[in-house]
C-alpha cells in the first residue's frame, strides 16, 4: 500500500446538517428516476462525482430509469479494477444512455450524448444532478 486517501466529507459537519442513509437515498434517486423518466421519457440524469465513488446513486438511477450509465473508458477501468463495472447498469457506448458519470472539473457539454442538446441546454425539468450517496 504506497497511499491512503482519507475522505472527510463527514468529520466536522454542523449538527443541524442531515444526511439520510446511503440506502435510503438510493432509493429516493431510484424513485426519482423513475418518476421523471415516466413524465419525460428522454430525461438525462448527470452524475457528478470524483475518480471512484456515487456508484450505489448511480446504479440507483440506473435501476429507475431502466437504462445504463455512460462512463468513459479510463472510468470504466477504474470500475473493473475495484469489481464494480455491472454491465446491467454501465456502458462505454456514447450512442444513447439515459444517465451520464461527469468525473469532477470535466466539461459538463459532454454530458450531452449525441443527437440531444448541449447540458447548458437543457430545460432545468429535464435534468436531475444528484449529490446523494
Amino acid at each position: 500500500l504506497d497511499v491512503v486517501y482519507l475522505d472527510t466529507t463527514y468529520a466536522s459537519r454542523p449538527k443541524t446538517l442531515f444526511f439520510p442513509p446511503q440506502d435510503e437515498a438510493c432509493r429516493l434517486i431510484e424513485t426519482i428516476a423513475r418518476t421523471e423518466t415516466e413524465r419525460e421519457a428522454r430525461t438525462l440524469f448527470v452524475v457528478p462525482t470524483y475518480a471512484i465513488g456515487k456508484e450505489n446513486a448511480v446504479e440507483a438511477a440506473c435501476r429507475g430509469c431502466g437504462g445504463k450509465a455512460y462512463v468513459s473508458e479510463r472510468r470504466a477501468e477504474t470500475l473493473r479494477a475495484c469489481d464494480r463495472f455491472d454491465e446491467r447498469y454501465y456502458t462505454e457506448d456514447r450512442a444513447d444512455p439515459a444517465v451520464r458519470v461527469l468525473v469532477s472539473n470535466a466539461d459538463p457539454a459532454s454530458a450531452a450524448p449525441a443527437g440531444r442538446p448541449s447540458s447548458s441546454a437543457l430545460r432545468p425539468t429535464t435534468t436531475t444532478t444528484t449529490e446523494a450517496a
